[in-house]
């Protein structure tokens, strides 16, 4: 009998709560969801190859939004080019971008065009596995090292070698060109009677290969070599978990050593890289899996990039300094804010172990090299968008994207709003609203003028190009949470703490009722035919109002706590709600009959969403999870993690887009294509 792995065996236990979900003797339907839910803790267990092949096996007439998204992330590469004949050692790309060198374990070089990786010429001349190339910094001349113990320096152009000389040292090694270009630095090791493996750091004069300084280094190979933009340091990192820092105006001193030694784990390094803006901030490579950000000149640790669960044997800052990309065993690239060390992206793709990581020059995309036997293109900016910070408040309430789907806007500095192309994340301008952040704003139908609330008694309605007010809503006596513009554009609505709802003549601003709701209210929301306007808040109850009087039509008792979210479906006929009590509900929205119960939840659910083609209903909450839920049987079909609560989400008007705001400001956006 064959047993399943702990690995299965974890990912089983991860999709029972949506196997349980189901139906009782629905086979098919149990199916899916659990090749669905296994897809998905795959992935967050970086076993894209497992999640792919849980994908694949999903039965294809069950397939929706969620199974698109995940089938979406297996390979997000701009490009991919399987190398064919030896495994590559090692990956260098020229300054300008459009050249990679290859190092490869049968002695030879192989330059590749970097826009489409076809070979351009093989270079020869080593006698045994390459372990290593750099460019100079006029991109002419290419250094080497090799296990034959050698470095060389070529002519990129011809290929003719210029110098070769002995390292005196052999196995792994690694090397780096001095940005002023008048310097090659090697790393290896060799073998000592005495001490065993000893590493060793070397300095070559870069135009006759004289070797002008060396230096033994740890009691472990090193793999890690890197010059500071500045060219003022040189940092190596060993298989002990050691990085030396040599200042090169003082080589005799001993070097700066930072370390791992307070974990008992694998700590060996593999790759070192300095920040070309932040030049004293080094980050490396580690087997532990936990890369770590330092400043070599306090020797203080900034960070710790904590997200891989394997070895990362690759490391690269971005050109402007702002991100670090990492790769390891797991073949996931990922993406962190330098400054604060924070995980921003991931990006699927490699099946194997990430080898090298170079950014381009322009630092648009990222090239990468695995041992599957592949060259990949990235896109830098994936995941990335909307992140000008100039356009987002450290804690962003106010979200909404306009009817059309083309704008999103929120929260910014200093009582701002931010306009920002929603395809691609682009901040368009600000514009200035209240002298306090806003809690909630709401789009016309036609997305020409929005509403926003906060807690100052305020309410506005501006024009969405020019931030120009239309309208100074008069009335308010107490602060806003919750705000809403009708279909027709006719009416716009505010809920508030006290025990009254305001509605205004959205074309004039005057207010034209004040509805009593006790005991106060947190959101609104107009019906999609317009006809109706329901509100919710502190005491769990549903409010219902006809919009050609606003008589009250019907209220019902939702929750027995705070109602936060409200959500029509598109036909009109059902109403989602999300409450303190954790509890996500689907109602009948003509006689308040209770459809579905969407439990899942740990906390309270801030916010909720329905897709446009009404098949799935989206819920934020508190515990740090964005669930998705099929709206006709209320089974939960797939939970998506975020490192903040998320407070507003919203589909794009083709649903494919999924936009969930954290409360940090950061948008993510999850693709259903």
């Amino acid at each position: 009998m064959q047993y399943p792995s702990m690995r299965l065996l974890f990912l089983l236990l991860l999709f029972i709560p949506e196997i349980m979900c189901c139906q009782p003797g629905d086979a098919i339907r149990s199916s899916y969801l659990a090749h669905v839910a296994a897809a998905n803790a795959a992935y967050r267990l970086h076993e894209p190859a497992e999640a792919q092949r849980w994908i694949a096996g999903a039965p294809a007439e069950q397939r929706g939004w969620e199974w698109r998204y995940l089938a979406g992330l297996s390979d997000v590469s701009l490009l991919a080019v399987r190398i064919e004949g030896e495994k590559p050692v090692n990956l260098a790309l020229s300054p300008d971008g459009k050249i990679c060198a290859l190092a490869m374990p049968g002695g030879t070089i192989r330059l590749l065009n970097a826009g489409n990786f076809q070979e351009i010429r093989s270079l020869e001349g080593h006698q045994a596995a390459v372990y290593a190339t750099v460019f100079s910094r006029d991109g002419q001349r290419l250094f080497s090292c090799s296990r034959d113990s050698t470095v060389r320096c070529r002519d990129v152009a011809t290929g003719k070698e210029i110098w070769k000389s002995r390292t005196g040292g052999f196995g792994l090694a690694c090397i780096a060109v001095h940005p002023g270009g008048e310097k090659v630095a090697v790393a290896s090791w060799y073998l000592d009677k005495e001490r065993g493996v000893v590493g060793i750091v070397s300095l070559f004069d870069a135009a006759t290969g004289d070797r002008v300084w060396k230096t033994d280094f740890g009691v472990k190979p090193v793999l890690g070599l890197q010059f500071s933009a500045d060219g003022k340091d040189l940092a190596a990192g060993n298989w002990d978990g050691q990085v030396g820092v040599w200042h090169l105006a003082d080589l005799a001193a001993a070097p700066q050593v930072l370390d791992y030694s307070d974990r008992r784990d694998y700590t060996a390094i593999d790759d070192l890289s300095f920040n070309p803006v932040a030049e004293r901030h080094l980050v490396s490579a580690t087997k532990c899996g936990e890369p770590r950000i330092w400043n070599t000149e306090t020797g203080k640790l900034i960070a710790e990039l904590r997200g891989h669960r394997q070895a990362v044997m690759a490391v690269a800052y971005s050109p402007d300094g702002r991100h670090i990309y990492t790769g390891g065993d797991e073949g996931v690239l990922i993406t962190w804010d330098a400054a604060t060390g924070e995980l921003l992206a991931k990006q699927f793709g490699h099946t194997g172990r990430i080898i090298r990581i170079c950014p381009t020059p322009d630092g648009r995309e990222v090239i990468s090299l695995s041992d599957d036997l592949s060259l990949r293109r990235w896109d830098a900016s994936r995941d990335l968008s909307f992140s000008n910070p100039a356009g987002r408040e450290k804690s962003v309430y106010a979200f909404a994207l306009t009817p059309d789907g083309t704008t999103l806007a929120m929260g910014a500095p200093n009582g701002h709003i931010s306009l920002w192309d929603a395809a691609s994340g682009a901040m368009l301008h600000t514009v200035k609203c209240l002298a306090d952040p806003l809690n909630a704003l709401a789009f016309s139908p036609d997305g020409s003028r929005f509403i926003g609330t906060n807690w100052g008694k305020e309410a506005c309605i501006w024009d969405a190009k020019t931030g120009a007010v239309a309208f100074r809503l008069e009335g308010l006596e107490s602060g806003s949470s919750g705000c809403a513009y009708s279909p027709d554009g006719r009416w716009v609505a505010a809920a508030t703490r006290k025990n009254t709802v305001y509605v205004w003549d959205a074309h004039t601003g005057a207010l034209a009722h004040k509805l009593e709701k006790a005991p106060g209210s947190y959101t609104a929301a107009f019906s999609p035919d317009g006809k109706k306007l329901v509100a919710a808040g502190h005491d769990g109850v549903i409010t219902i109002w006809e919009t050609t009087q606003y008589g009250k039509v019907l209220e019902w008792q939702a929750h027995k706590e705070t109602v936060y979210t409200l959500a029509f479906s598109p036909d009109g006929r059902s109403l989602l709600t999300g409450s303190e009590d954790k509890m996500g509900r689907i109602w009948n929205f003509a006689d308040g009959h209770l459809l579905h119960e969407l439990n899942g939840h740990a906390q309270r659910i801030w916010t909720a969403a329905w897709s446009p083609d009404g098949s799935r209903v989206a819920t934020g909450s508190a515990d740090l999870n964005t669930c998705l839920w099929d709206a006709r049987s209320g089974e939960r079909v797939l939970t998506l993690p975020t490192p903040r609560t998320v407070y507003n989400l919203c589909y794009s008007p083709d649903g494919k887009r999924l936009y969930a705001n954290q409360l940090s400001g950061k948008v993510v956006v999850w693709e259903g294509e």
